[in-house]
């Protein structure tokens, strides 16, 4: 089998292997995949279960041993791919990065340090390389809430006009020689305007319900590695989708050569990785996302959720 929409975790110990980078071979009869002693390697960036873009990533990895750390690979699906170089060393960590051509699929990666005469490889993480978008941007958490409900209550308004009295003044005037009189007489005029408007909001309610959204579903399933024997550890990824937001479970169920079910893992959150030794045989799986409102799905039987575990021939 080939990549795989999702990201897969495997981790292979194979007693000896010979690895040549660059000039620099390692004797595989001192690796290991557990601290030797006081040797460590590890990978920094990416995290483990990350989605990515289809682009050029720079993989950081960290080193540590009794002595100056001569040498950090990077393995990439089970193949050495380059070095973490140039190396700068501190109290004898070493970091080192590899601008790594990332490609589409799922990926399986590991640092190999060598330190003195021992050669440790670091835990294995997994990774899915994807220019689509919905991975990349699949949403975390579902759509805020609307507003309350909301409630007007009724007010009263009451608007009066004062009374007023306007006093007119009328002026007469007579002419006669050289005398002037003049004469005035109040005219009272009284207007009063009474007037009340009342004014009434009737109160309205509204109720808002929340949709509960798209239901979820399963960005794919897969397994690492490809050639395994029943010695080796086969790690199953699922990975869902859950563009409401709401609370989801996955499980991980796997059928072997009985031909029984058997559901080996349960998740609250996505990716959901089960990681397994299995018996020589064929083996099959599959997994199942389900919210709390019922709504599930489960991924479909295909060549790529079916693998054989070889006997070891000793």
């Amino acid at each position: 089998m080939s990549g795989f929409p999702v990201g897969l975790v495997a981790k292979v110990v194979v007693p000896v292997v010979l690895f040549a980078c660059g000039g620099v071979a390692f004797a595989a009869s001192a690796r290991t995949s557990k601290p030797a002693g006081e040797v460590r390697a590890w990978i920094d960036n990416p995290l483990d279960g990350a989605t990515v873009r289809v682009e050029p990533l720079d993989v950081v990895a960290h080193a540590s041993g009794p002595s100056d750390v001569a040498h950090i690979e990077l393995v990439v699906d089970d193949v050495v791919v380059g070095d973490f170089g140039p190396l700068s060393q501190t109290d004898r960590l070493a970091t080192g990065s590899n601008r790594w051509a990332a490609t589409a699929g799922t990926h399986t990666l590991l640092a190999r340090a060598r330190v003195g005469s021992a050669i440790v490889d670091s835990a294995v993480i997994a990774i899915v390389v994807t220019d689509d978008t919905s991975l990349l941007a699949a949403p975390e958490r579902g759509p805020k809430p609307t507003a309350p409900a909301t409630t007007v209550t009724p007010v009263a308004t009451t608007d009066a006009v004062s009374t007023t009295t306007t006093e007119v003044t009328t002026t007469t005037t007579s002419i006669a020689t050289a005398t002037t009189t003049t004469t005035t007489a109040p005219t009272e005029q009284s207007t009063t305007v009474p007037s009340t408007t009342s004014t009434t909001i009737r109160p309205t309610t509204t109720t808002s319900t929340i949709a509960p959204g798209e239901p979820p579903g399963l960005a794919g399933v897969g397994h690492a590695p490809n050639s395994i024997d029943s010695d080796t550890e086969v790690t199953v990824l699922a990975r869902a989708l859950n563009p409401s937001g709401r609370p989801i479970t996955i499980t991980i169920s796997i059928k072997g050569p009985t031909g029984d079910w058997t559901t080996v893992k349960t998740c609250a959150a996505s990716p959901c990785v089960h990681t397994a030794r299995f018996s020589a045989g064929d083996w099959q799986y599959r997994a199942t996302v389900v919210d709390d409102l019922g709504r599930s799905a489960t991924s479909a039987d295909t060549a790529q959720t079916r693998f054989t575990v070889d006997p070891i021939i000793k």
